[in-house]
């Protein structure tokens, strides 16, 4: 795995020309959350590549294989059509109910 922490990807552009970052951790914090996340990563016996943190780097990518998957994990914490977040546990049938709110 290659691992670069890109704080762009926190960015806020909701509000006026300039993207806010104040959601994003500071500095420090970050990057004491980059090493543990590549920690992990070796821990789990991931071949793991870091790039320098807080410097400009310039990162290419060559698809090895038929497609990319993007994992956004605030899209997996909204609820799906069926009314639940994506892990959620089904919702308890009701009593007298011959089936759950998941089967309609």
């Amino acid at each position: 795995a290659l691992v670069i922490s890109q704080f762009t990807l926190y960015a806020d552009y909701r509000r006026g020309r300039r993207p806010s970052f104040s959601e994003a951790a500071d500095p420090d914090k970050a990057e004491t959350l980059v090493e543990e996340f590549c920690q992990a990563l070796r821990d789990l016996g991931v071949p793991t590549a870091t790039g320098h943190f807080g410097a400009r780097m310039v990162v290419s990518l060559v698809n090895d294989g038929p497609y990319t998957i993007l994992i956004d994990s605030e899209v997996l914490r909204q609820p799906r059509r069926g009314g639940r977040a994506a892990g959620a546990p089904p919702a308890p049938s009701l009593p007298g109910s011959s089936h759950s709110p998941s089967q309609s």
